[in-house]
């Protein structure tokens, strides 16, 4: 990294605000960074009129909270010019709270499969907190978690010599049940315990919650900067974090430990994940679950003055020693620098940042520029949230034309009063500006397809699919659009693509919480376990191994239909029998299948059911076997079923998957909800002793495929598995590998067709 001149552009959303997750993850690792040697920093929000310029000239553009189809663009545009582009993660998305203001955004599963391909098509990733990269580590195999660290520790302020202790909390509106949970029972301590005032810094909803108090056991602070927020907390004797085990919050920071104590109180913060590695319970900080815990924690702190300094002594040391940005940058350059390739040192970064140090709005500190609005940023921002919440829309739609006259050649204003407006022109103008606007093509093409044009808005949806070919939105508009024109065939081969797309970033089917959960086995209690299960599943990959146009599919366990809804919209002339033993899945798969029997495979007569011999020319049986004592058996009552030049299809979980056999190799076989160890299953398989199975039950294995496991990424990406003898996992090492034993230890599932032997 020596010698280097480096331009590092930190990308927010569009913001005005310089609140906590801005300071925090942009602003202080911005500044941290721009004072190591030769290294150059500008943060910048999505509105700036110069964003074009620096997203094409810095070296490492870092990401952060914007989700946009565009950026698919610039990401690869980037890449093949030597430069790199990190998505960072800092919130779970896909668990988002209905307080958050962007609930609605990702409440769109396209959204949350956009953000989950921008950080897979990006050059690296870094996330806020291990549990992010747990969740979403197998996207992206290059990867770092940089946790949030304080930028300085005010000197521990002496104790108070007030006889009352201060309890309280401060945040964001987004927490409202994370307080409604322990209100009743924090009012009772307050009013029971003459020595307490609760404070707190809080939206009106939130204070509401505490209206049983009355004024004098209570303070409120308005919400505000940062700074404000600081000397909040440095009034505080004890600082609560209730946060409900959730998703989101699993996966949030340890932040509001810093903050109290680097500020002198006390924390006292749910037995969560994001606290696990920081707080030490009696030392530095207090565990609670419940209620109950945390008035009986709260209790010994304000009986005991000593207590209370001696922990908020060690916390307030912990963070001086080990929780300062300015001794963990290096580790964020350092994997940039693996990020980028070998370029020649030159001034253009430099160049580049000088010009944008002369710009209005432009606060400098050494080498760290923050580019705040000016009337163009502050016209576009307004304008776009009055458009976007339909209040004052004339208002809106006026701001967004001065912005588009102050900087006539920027296409973001004519995209926000096209999208806002449902406006022919200005899309156009939009596009104009910026042809490479996956945005605007996409807007564009659905203005003309809810118009009935159906031939300009393919022509606009296939140029988006140019424009990102891995992104599966054009794809789905434009099969909606062949669909209007009549061109099933068409049609179907776009859905098909698009399916395909959208299957390889689509969140995996809930599994239980490893915490506060009921053990895996406690899902027999009810017999099935739908919840943990995606109905609208389908096994492409399987169903991608029917070449020839069946005209009659038996679909052994076909659940709520994902497979015959795929095989129909494949293979319209095709009659798709289902047969399913859980009630309420086989209604749903009747809505699109022929015929849906009712029960197990064992208990039909197929003669009674209409099952001739030699009627089939497919059946399937995707991850169904597994679930059988005696699958054999199963098999042997099919092969009738099979017409001669018919196939089977077979899709099993592979127990010889490699993430498995680490953990085995650790001790651990763990039942889940889903997945290779199911609760459920009762039988596993290897590719050979499945191959056995079929052999034996009068079947010949004519091919045989695999569907990777997303987890293994990071083992296997990038190498030549035709060459690759060695794997290593956890401490697992397999070596004198031939090829094939690679593609099965990677395989999550294992693929199979097999017709009839002789």
């Amino acid at each position: 990294m020596s010698g280097r001149t480096w331009l590092i552009a930190q990308l927010d959303a569009m913001h005005r605000s310089r609140g906590g997750d801005w300071y925090y993850r942009t602003f202080a690792p911005g500044r941290a960074l721009a004072e190591l040697p030769g290294v150059h920093v500008v943060n910048v929000d999505q509105a700036h009129r110069k964003l074009p310029e620096i997203v094409r000239g810095a070296d490492v553009l870092v990401v952060n909270g914007v989700c946009s189809a565009d950026l698919l663009g610039v990401i690869e545009e980037r890449r093949r010019g030597g430069r790199a582009t990190v998505f960072e993660i800092n919130d779970d998305v896909q668990e988002i709270q209905d307080e958050n203001p962007l609930a609605g955004f990702f409440r769109q599963p396209e959204n949350v499969r956009l953000f989950r391909r921008l950080a897979k098509n990006a050059d690296g990733v870094q996330y806020s907190v291990p549990e992010l990269e747990r969740v979403y580590g197998s996207l992206n195999p290059r990867g770092r978690v940089f946790v949030n660290q304080m930028v300085a520790v005010p000197p521990l302020r002496a104790p108070k010599a007030e006889p009352l202790v201060v309890v309280g909390w401060g945040g964001s509106a987004g927490h409202f049940e994370d307080l409604a949970d322990i209100a009743p029972a924090l009012i009772r301590f307050v009013l029971q315990e003459p020595r307490v005032v609760l404070a707190l810094m809080c939206s009106d909803r939130i204070w509401q919650l505490f209206d049983a108090l009355p004024d004098a056991r209570k303070r409120r602070t308005p919400v505000g900067s940062l700074e404000q927020y600081y000397e909040f907390v440095a009034g505080l004797d004890v600082g609560i974090a209730p946060n409900r085990d959730r998703g989101f919050n699993r996966a949030r920071s340890d932040v509001k430990f810093l903050e109290y104590a680097a500020f002198g109180a006390v924390p006292v913060v749910s037995r969560l994940v994001p606290y696990a590695s920081s707080v030490k319970h009696g030392k530095n900080g207090f565990f609670f679950e419940g209620s109950s815990a945390l008035l009986q924690v709260l209790g010994a702190l304000v009986n005991d003055p000593a207590m209370r300094r001696g922990v908020r002594e060690r916390a307030h040391a912990y963070v001086a020693e080990h929780r300062l940005q300015a001794a963990h940058v290096a580790e964020r350059l350092q994997f940039y620098a693996e990020l980028l390739p070998t370029v020649p040192v030159d001034a253009e970064p430099e160049r580049l940042f000088q010009s944008l140090c002369r710009l209005e709005g432009a606060e400098l500190l050494g080498r760290h520029l923050t580019l705040a609005h000016t009337r163009y940023e502050s016209s576009l921002h307004d304008g776009l949230v009055l458009v976007q919440r339909g209040e004052a829309r004339e208002r809106g739609e006026s701001l967004l034309r001065v912005a588009a006259e102050l900087e006539p050649e920027l296409d973001l204003p004519h995209l926000y009063l096209g999208a806002g407006l449902d406006s022919e022109a200005e899309l156009l103008s939009a596009l104009t500006r910026n042809p490479a606007s996956i945005q605007a093509a996409l807007a564009l093409g659905e203005h003309y397809l809810a118009r009935g044009k159906l031939m300009p808005a393919l022509q606009r949806f296939l140029g988006a699919a140019e424009l990102a070919p891995g992104y599966e939105m054009p794809y789905i508009l434009a099969a909606s659009t062949m669909r209007k024109l009549q061109a099933t065939k068409e049609a179907d081969e776009f859905e098909r693509i698009a399916e395909n797309l959208a299957q390889a970033v689509a969140p995996p089917a809930p599994l239980p919480s490893s915490r506060g959960a009921e053990p895996a086995w406690r899902l027999l209690d009810q017999g099935v376990h739908l919840e943990t299960l995606n109905p609208n599943y389908a096994p492409t990959g399987l169903l991608e191994m029917i070449g020839k146009p069946p005209q009659r599919v038996l679909d052994v366990g076909c659940f709520c239909g994902g497979t015959g809804r795929y095989l129909k919209r494949r293979f319209p002339q095709c009659e798709v029998i289902g047969v399913e033993m859980l009630e309420p899945a086989a209604r749903v798969a009747a809505e699109a299948y022929d015929t849906v029997l009712l029960g197990t495979l064992e208990s039909l007569d197929f003669d009674d059911a209409g099952l001739a011999p030699g009627s089939f020319d497919a059946i399937v049986l995707a991850d169904v076997l597994e679930h059988m004592v005696n699958p054999w058996q199963a098999l042997l009552r099919l092969r009738p079923l099979l017409a001669p030049d018919g196939a089977l299809y077979v899709s099993l979980p592979n127990v010889r998957n490699l993430k498995l056999m680490s953990e085995l190799a650790r001790g651990a076989f763990d039942y889940a909800g889903a997945g290779i160890l199911d609760v459920t299953h009762v039988r596993f398989f290897t590719r050979k002793t499945a191959t056995e199975m079929l052999t034996q039950t009068g079947f010949a294995v004519e091919d045989v495929r695999v569907n990777p496991d997303a987890r293994l990424a990071s083992v296997f990406e990038g190498k030549d598995l035709t060459q690759l003898t060695r794997v290593e996992l956890d401490g697992l090492t397999l070596t004198d590998l031939r090829h094939q034993d690679v593609l099965e230890l990677l395989a999550l599932q294992l693929f199979f067709r097999a017709r009839l032997s002789a």
